[in-house]
């Protein structure tokens, strides 16, 4: 059986994926970019000594950019053979349709973050005028923590945009979704842009530390007011 386990929610997708891997009795650990046809097939098709359970489990296959003719051939072999094992491939990402279409048979596993973040996200634009409030809807079923942490990350995107960095996130986004990053990027100054991300920061060490005469809402709140 082949289980794919994707989706925004990293944290909640990997602890599951973690867990699974705890419950085995004697798990096989694959990362999708340093894996090799020759090593899985003896995974699969080797004696096991003392258990005859097959737990195969497989870290960033799928997304993997600009696929080689070696991954190609580990995925029409997991297709394969995935009813001879069982196999958990694991993504830190949300699949498209596409990347699962041909897994018809496999059980999809997906962690999404709520819609409401993602809007909110796409909010943070210098003077926004719903920022504040779509931030108090998200509080409704995301945690502050959860917020601050994603706010951080896609500031830092923009930020990589505007001043052409290359980094891991960067390297991971959609087309679709590298469009509307930078769209919102050029709507801020690139000083401006590293202006904010010292006030990130300042924010989180005064939350970590317990120095800020803020909660981390309300210091949220005050960042959102002066975007």
């Amino acid at each position: 059986m082949i289980t794919i386990i994707h989706g925004d929610d990293i944290a909640a997708s990997r602890n599951f994926f973690l867990e699974e891997k705890q419950k085995a009795k004697d798990p096989i650990s694959f990362e999708g970019k340093k894996m090799d046809i020759t090593s899985l097939t003896q995974a699969i098709d080797g004696d096991g000594l003392f258990t005859t359970e097959k737990k195969i489990f497989i870290e960033e296959l799928l997304s993997i950019k600009n696929q080689s003719s070696e991954i190609e051939a580990i995925i029409s072999f997991v297709l394969k053979r995935g009813k001879e094992a069982e196999i958990v491939v694991w993504e830190g990402q949300a699949l498209l349709p596409r990347s699962l279409m041909k897994f018809k048979q496999a059980a999809i596993r997906p962690f999404n973050l709520p819609k409401d973040l993602f809007l909110f996200l796409d909010s943070l634009v210098p003077h926004s005028s719903t920022s504040l409030s779509l931030f108090h809807k998200t509080l409704q079923t995301v945690a502050a923590e959860l917020i601050f942490y994603m706010i951080v990350r896609h500031m830092r995107i923009l930020l990589a945009i505007a001043t052409q960095a290359d980094i891991d996130e960067i390297k991971r986004i959609s087309p679709w979704q590298a469009a509307k990053l930078n769209k919102q990027s050029r709507l801020f100054q690139t000083t401006h842009l590293k202006k904010i991300s010292q006030q990130l920061f300042e924010i989180e060490y005064g939350a970590k530390t317990g120095t800020s005469p803020q909660n981390l809402i309300q210091s949220i709140d005050l960042f959102l007011l002066n975007l």
